[in-house]
């Protein structure tokens, strides 16, 4: 068993499997399903999703994890980061 993380990628790795993570998430699902928003069809719905979730306080590492978790293409992602900025 590694008991010593000094390695960038193991760490990353344990980030991403961190169980706070992975309640973020589900929290995040919740939300998505309480105001009955369904996977995006197009571009204009991801964007509106993740409008939402911003303003529902959601950093962009959780909304960009739901939007590729729902197959959203990387245009559309790409787009997105821009307007985080």
């Amino acid at each position: 068993m590694i008991s010593n993380w000094t390695n960038p990628q193991l760490r990353a790795l344990r980030r991403i499997h961190h169980p706070k993570c992975e309640m973020i998430l589900q929290i995040s699902m919740i939300l998505l399903h309480r105001k009955r928003l369904q996977k995006p069809k197009n571009q204009k719905d991801a964007a509106r999703i993740f409008r939402q979730l911003a303003r529902a306080g959601f950093g962009a590492k959780t909304i960009f994890a739901i939007l590729k978790k729902w197959d959203v293409d990387d245009e559309t992602l790409t787009a997105l980061e821009g307007e985080l900025e």
